[in-house]
């Protein structure tokens, strides 16, 4: 910190630890101030609402000040991908885990093609899950352990009533199309 920023800082504090506990006063005996016409007693006395109204006020231009500063201080930084698809302003790059902080561009196509692919099945499973509430296949899902398709209930209650079998061949299937039939090809761009 500068140390401009540290007195700043530090005044800021002095000011605002005391608007927010009230200074003890000393009373003999109670007494009733007079007020002004249509206020009550207890309006009256505003000597503390206005310490704490200072307080955050002195906090806010202390925390506004510190952000100005930080963000004059930022060192700018260019990555290898700031002109990619999806980049937009105030962020930029966003890139918080730091993943493509090598400027690998191999690394990061198959990063944006893995991330396309992820959503378009997570968008399929929740068209699946939404069109199973309105419509069942007729039929038997096992002909020989004589399961229909209506017999298999919504959601994660359905992973215990497929057999075994059901669930081999849908992981071949997904295999089957992840690896040849919907495959990137990588001279095309991601998608």
């Amino acid at each position: 910190m500068a140390p401009q920023m540290s007195k700043t800082a530090a005044a800021a504090a002095a000011v605002a630890g005391t608007a927010f506990v009230s200074l003890p006063t000393h009373r003999s005996a109670p007494t009733t101030a007079p007020t002004l016409r249509g206020r009550s007693a207890g309006q009256a006395s505003t000597g503390s609402s206005m310490l704490s109204t200072v307080g955050v006020a002195a906090l806010g231009v202390t925390v506004a000040a510190l952000r100005r500063d930080a963000n004059t201080a930022r060192k700018v930084e260019r990555c290898a991908f700031e002109n990619e698809l999806g980049v937009q302003a105030p962020l930029g790059f966003w890139d918080p885990a730091g993943l493509s902080s090598d400027g690998d561009a191999k690394e990061f196509y198959r990063r944006r093609v893995v991330e396309i692919k992820h959503g378009r099945v997570s968008m399929l499973a929740c068209t699946g899950y939404i069109v199973q509430e309105f419509f069942r296949f007729p039929g038997y899902i096992s002909p020989s352990s004589e399961i229909k398709f209506t017999d298999i209930p919504n959601g994660l209650a359905a992973a215990t009533k497929v057999p075994a079998v059901g669930w081999f061949q849908y992981t071949v299937f997904c295999g089957i199309c992840d690896l040849w039939l919907m495959h990137q090809v990588p001279t095309n761009p991601p998608g």
